[in-house]
């Protein structure tokens, strides 16, 4: 076999991918904006409201038009993985009605309370609904969870994960290699 015996294919990713159906999560810092250009099949972001990106640089989408897009990354608590994650938002469809909150009086800081976005359809016909949970404070397990993370959402912006391997549990960093070895450490196999 080209493969070692008993290797594992990580399962686990340190962003949130919006699913079918209801997605409830907290928003544990303050938001960071920034604009995202792909340039050769591969993500280059830039911090802030103001794009410096030449969009004659930016790849071809599959819609015909330039990959270049405004997003907010935020770090966030999902509540259906139980983990710290990151959460990228492009959708004009969700920001506007999570601005339009933050700007409520009754509402007001998105971090106050959870938000649940609903996801139907897909491609074009995707649509996206905002509700607002009731406030309530985070517990004890997300507070810790968040302080335990050591998330830097800055490091996106410089190429780089905003959390590390360790702290996403993204793969058992052990390969059996079935040959009565003691297990190999992954970062020790040359390829």
């Amino acid at each position: 076999m080209a493969l070692p015996q008993n290797i594992q294919i990580p399962k686990k990713s340190q962003f949130m991918k919006l699913e079918q159906g209801e997605n409830v999560f907290r928003i544990l810092e303050d938001v960071k904006t920034g604009w995202c250009i792909w340039k050769d099949g591969k993500p280059e972001r830039q911090e802030g409201d103001t794009c410096f990106y030449k969009i004659e640089n930016a790849d071809i989408n599959k819609f015909g038009k330039p990959a270049l897009n405004y997003f907010w990354i935020m770090a966030i608590w999902n509540y259906k993985t139980k983990k710290v994650e990151t959460l990228e938002i492009t959708q004009k469809t969700i920001m506007t009605p999570l601005f339009d909150l933050e700007n409520n009086g009754k509402w007001g800081d998105l971090k106050n309370y959870d938000i649940s976005i609903t996801k139907k359809g897909s491609g074009n016909d995707t649509e996206f609904s905002v509700v607002p949970n009731p406030k309530e404070p985070l517990t004890d397990e997300i507070k810790k969870a968040f302080e335990d993370s050591e998330i830097d959402l800055s490091k996106l912006f410089k190429g780089e994960y905003p959390m590390t391997e360790n702290e996403t549990e993204k793969f058992n960093s052990k390969v059996d290699l079935g040959d009565g070895i003691p297990d190999t450490d992954i970062s020790d196999i040359p390829f």
